[in-house]
């Protein structure tokens, strides 16, 4: 006759109590496996997972906080069409924080669009921060943005070929 063994009763300890979570739960529940807080900020920073929403809220309340005030003050120093490309280009994080996979899946097909956007940035940059024309901060935007570029879609096809 073989004999059962007796049900262990097991006290939880602290670091059961700290790793016991909503999300523990679900996931042995499901079989999935557990990941902890700071391998999910490691998949995070390597662009593998969406950043935590306290993150994404932050940085939509400052995308919106710097971003309004930006677009204004450039609308009233270089002209509606100037100020009305800033609010856009300065939305975009937030935005692009809203609805992380969607733009992480976009941003990953294409690669050159998403690079482009240095182009903008420094062209608002330059056109807040001097007194150039217009025509020339744009001229200075797109000479000094294009290698930059080229630079981060080849950055990106080479980590992508790695992975």
């Amino acid at each position: 006759m073989s004999q059962v063994p007796a049900a262990r009763s097991h006290r939880l300890g602290p670091a059961d109590l700290r790793n016991y979570g909503r999300r523990r739960v679900r996931a042995r529940r499901k079989g999935a496996a557990t990941v902890t807080g700071s391998e999910q900020t490691a998949r995070w920073l390597a662009g593998r997972a969406q950043p935590p929403t306290w993150f994404r809220l932050v940085g939509v309340l400052f995308a919106v906080l710097f971003g309004i005030p930006v677009a204004v003050s450039l609308a009233d120093k270089r002209g509606a069409i100037v100020g009305t490309v800033a609010g856009v280009v300065y939305g975009l994080p937030g935005l692009y924080l809203l609805a992380w996979q969607r733009m992480a899946g976009w941003s990953t097909r294409h690669r050159l669009l998403d690079s482009l956007l240095v182009v903008p940035l420094l062209f608002l940059a330059l056109a807040y921060l001097t007194k150039l024309s217009d025509g020339v901060c744009l001229l200075i935007a797109l000479l000094g943005g294009l290698p930059l570029v080229g630079l981060g879609a080849a950055l990106r096809h080479r980590r992508r070929r790695r992975t």
